[in-house]
């Protein structure tokens, strides 16, 4: 069961504790307790409060894009019939080249980020797929040259 997270504030500890988990989500309980200047007990205690409340939402692993041969970064920013949106937020969910979509203001609707293998996949995907989605209008594509910093959230 969730416990609403207005039902009580996150503390500095707690915040130490996300930064930790953020970092190494496998982290023994007594490392982290070491680490934030807490006993085992009452650390163990925040962190079962911190996945029951939904502040930690899941674990998850941090797999090297290459071993899916996922080689290429694009980021591609989107014009759309807004009428569509629906239908194309349902199409955008089922495809595994798109590893992020966000609604956005200025000028496009849309920023996605895709992983390809290359170019020529990444041409096939756009002019084959995509440009055939409920209701695009107008694509951007943008390649990534080398990140500078990747994090999750």
């Amino acid at each position: 069961m969730k416990i609403s997270t207005t039902e009580y504030e996150l503390d500095a500890y707690d915040h130490k504790i996300l930064i930790e988990m953020r970092r190494n989500g496998r982290i023994a309980i007594a490392d982290l307790a070491e680490k934030i200047g807490l006993s085992t007990t009452p650390c163990w205690r925040r962190v079962r409060r911190l996945q029951e409340s939904g502040v930690i939402e899941r674990y998850t692993a941090v797999i090297d894009p290459a071993v899916f041969n996922q080689n290429l970064d694009v980021f591609i920013e989107v014009s759309l019939d807004l009428h569509q949106a629906k239908a194309f937020e349902e199409v955008v969910q089922e495809r595994d080249e798109i590893v992020e979509c966000y609604a956005i203001t200025g000028g496009h609707d849309y920023i996605l980020h895709i992983m390809v293998a290359s170019i020529s996949a990444y041409d096939e995907f756009l002019r084959e797929e995509f440009i055939h989605f409920p209701g695009v209008q107008q694509v951007k594509s943008h390649l990534a040259l080398n990140p500078v910093k990747k994090a999750l959230v």
